[in-house]
């Protein structure tokens, strides 16, 4: 499911500021035993990559309550901010799954395009979904395929995306 122009203007103004408060107040960590306080780069995949970013609650409710349009339980487990660039590597996002929390619920991403210079579409399951900035694509990360296609960035291109991932039931 895609949504076109998710947040309001003064939504995205709030959420860029989280974000960056967020990022500017990290280190980088060549390992992962630290993710509340550090970003990582991960030069296979391109991108400079932080998990467990702290945005304002009513952003998180806004996703969720359309996360509730479409599962009768949702809990966010995380909030993962990736920025894809040739400055980190080659951007790649091979087709993956997600893994599942238990045998009860699966993993959903409400996959979430915050600023880009260039365009690169994701791919779930078949589909492929062009987004622009402000968009979302919501999809059950657990059980479909999804990454992107091959493409080779530019010099100063990047794309920048936040992951909501929500365990459902």
């Amino acid at each position: 499911m895609i949504y076109n122009s998710f947040f309001s203007a003064d939504e995205v103004t709030l959420l860029k500021s989280n974000v960056d408060t967020e990022i500017n107040k990290r280190v980088l960590s060549q390992d992962d035993h630290f993710p509340y306080s550090s970003y990582n780069i991960n030069q296979a995949c391109g991108r400079k990559v932080a998990s467990f970013i702290n945005i304002d609650e009513s952003l998180k409710l806004k996703i969720y309550n359309e996360i509730l349009k479409n599962y009768s339980t949702a809990s966010l487990m995380n909030v993962v901010y990736a920025q894809y660039s040739n400055q980190y590597g080659v951007p790649l996002l091979e087709m993956h799954q997600d893994g599942h929390v238990d045998a009860n619920s699966k993993t959903i991403c409400f996959d979430y395009q915050l600023e880009s210079n260039t365009s690169w579409d994701l791919i779930v399951g078949n589909q492929n979904y062009s987004m622009s900035d402000n968009d979302a694509v919501l999809f059950d990360s657990s059980n479909e395929m999804h990454g992107r296609p091959n493409k080779t960035f530019a010099d100063g291109e990047f794309i920048t995306n936040l992951f909501f991932f929500f365990n459902v039931i």
